[in-house]
């Protein structure tokens, strides 16, 4: 069994995948959407 205690599923490897893909937008996206998600005291 596993179990997942993360606030989120979001991982390392969400982003490297769209690194890799090259896609610099998606990227963008995913930290913007983490950051708003889950640290809005940080977006500026």
């Amino acid at each position: 069994m596993l179990m997942r205690v993360a606030e989120s599923h979001v991982r390392f490897g969400h982003f490297e995948h769209f690194y890799y893909r090259r896609e610099p937008q998606k990227v963008q996206q995913l930290a913007d959407y983490v950051i708003r998600h889950h640290w809005p005291q940080a977006a500026g």
